[in-house]
């Protein structure tokens, strides 16, 4: 099983909050995966599984409550 990890590190939220991790393989939704930010200075992550026979281009985007992008992580998996 492969697993990848997004980490997140907010700093400077004001009060609390979150964050919402959302996971691509291709150009298909996977996952999306609410994350509470607790304090001021915050490290938080998620995770996706990527099926055994996925090869291909994949992303995460990090959103903040209100909706805006502050992060999109591309990936690549590859055959061996």
């Amino acid at each position: 099983i492969k697993v990848l990890y997004c980490f997140t590190r907010v700093t400077g939220a004001r009060r609390p909050t979150h964050i919402k991790h959302i996971w691509y393989l291709g150009e298909k939704k996977v996952a999306e995966i609410k994350l509470q930010i607790r304090s001021p200075n915050f490290r938080t992550y998620s995770s996706k599984r990527i099926p055994k026979n996925f090869v291909g281009e994949g992303r995460c985007e990090v959103y903040d409550e209100e909706g805006f992008n502050l992060a999109t992580l591309r990936f690549r998996v590859v055959k061996k």
